[in-house]
């Protein structure tokens, strides 16, 4: 018996449903909406990690970038080399004779802070203050000196008299300093009775930065070591 074989009609194509063009049009939506998002979050840690880095930068190169700038234009020109010597030493016991109007002391101590923890730094200031009376810059108070400058060192204290009156009765506390600074326009009568002072709050590594006087043409602070006050004292009291 003959199996007799049927023509196959061909079957008219399928047409996609509206579930299936929604289900592959969303898809597709789905995807571009990763990518994007992919992109967006490549983007925002891109911008993270420049803001790190730049963040890090500034931190390192800030403090670089002020200290030239005081070195370079801080005036009077002459303390540009008491700022210099400081960067260049790890100073932490600071004298100054002659506060003024404290913006040299700012300078100081912020300097030495980025040479060693605020916290080590001792500072001792000798004034007239108030009875300085009237000045070209005025003249920090007593009050003004504590408030402003005190903050700035792990110890300050403020001593108010000329060198001698101050000097003299606080000798055994004060101990000794790794740099005096000494003002100009002080009575030279009283600074020549200091000198043996200053040999007493010295150690042998000690320094004394003397100003130069307003009419010096190109002002330089002196630098006296030790020894050279010795000298100096041997001189004064003979």
């Amino acid at each position: 018996m003959s199996t007799i074989l049927k023509p196959v009609e061909n079957a008219a194509p399928t047409e996609p449903t509206s579930s299936n063009k929604k289900s592959s049009s969303d898809q597709l939506v789905g995807e571009e909406e990763e990518n994007i998002s992919a992109k967006v979050n490549f983007l925002t840690s891109l911008k993270e990690r420049w803001e790190l880095w730049r963040m890090e930068r500034e931190e390192r190169i800030g403090p670089q970038r002020e200290f030239e700038q005081i070195l370079r234009r801080s005036k009077p020109v002459a303390n540009r080399g008491v700022y210099a010597a400081i960067l260049a030493h790890d100073w932490k016991r600071f004298l100054e004779i002659g506060v003024r109007d404290g913006s040299r002391t700012k300078q100081i101590l912020k300097l030495a802070a980025s040479r060693s923890p605020k916290e080590t730094l001792v500072y001792t200031g000798v004034d007239l203050f108030e009875a300085a009376g009237e000045t070209n810059p005025p003249h920090l108070s007593l009050k003004e000196a504590q408030q402003e400058l005190a903050p700035l060192a792990g110890k300050a204290r403020f001593l108010p008299g000329d060198p001698l009156s101050a000097l003299k009765p606080q000798l055994k506390t004060l101990g000794s300093f790794d740099v005096i600074i000494l003002s100009s326009g002080l009575d030279l009568e009283v600074i020549r009775k200091c000198w043996d002072l200053f040999m007493q709050l010295m150690h042998d590594n000690s320094v004394l930065l003397v100003e130069p006087a307003a009419t010096v043409r190109r002002p330089r602070y002196r630098k006296l070591t030790s020894e050279d006050v010795l000298e100096i004292a041997d001189k004064a009291t003979n």
